[in-house]
């Protein structure tokens, strides 16, 4: 799995879900691995494919791992699915209640719902963050606050 996550990180997708191939040929509920494919399987522009590994690995992890469920989050919000998307985001917040990311990511489905009440709270704490935090790149800014 680390390799593949080194492939992914390159860009190098093929060689990625080669390797998770394997993993999940020997395991096929490693969540991890599901993980990970759904997230490539979603940067390849695979986004419903993504999704089905995605809600696997997140009922194998039983909702308690944070980056499963902001991956399954995001994919759904790539897919129109906003309803879900604030599911799978609010139960990555109650996991890790100070990811500024996820926080980011549920003001915008908020908005997208047209529940700006919503997400008032989660757009100060990002933008806190952001002009406090000297370690806050630029880039991660702007994903924090698209």
């Amino acid at each position: 799995i680390g390799r593949a996550e080194c492939y992914r990180k390159m860009k190098k997708y093929t060689a990625a879900m080669a390797d998770l191939g394997m993993v999940l040929d020997k395991n096929p509920d490693c969540a991890q691995a599901l993980s990970l494919r759904g997230l490539i399987q979603g940067m390849r522009g695979e986004v419903a494919s993504g999704i089905d590994d995605l809600e696997r690995a997140a009922k194998l992890t039983e909702r308690q791992d944070a980056q499963v469920l902001r991956r399954l989050g995001e994919s759904y919000r790539m897919t129109g699915r906003t309803g879900e998307a604030r599911i799978a985001f609010e139960q990555a917040l109650e996991i890790e209640p100070s990811s500024i990311f996820t926080q980011g990511r549920l003001a915008d489905v908020f908005c997208s719902l047209g529940a700006l009440n919503l997400a008032e709270g989660f757009i100060k704490a990002v933008l806190d963050v952001c002009k406090s935090d000297p370690f806050v790149t630029k880039t991660q800014r702007k994903l924090w606050i698209a």
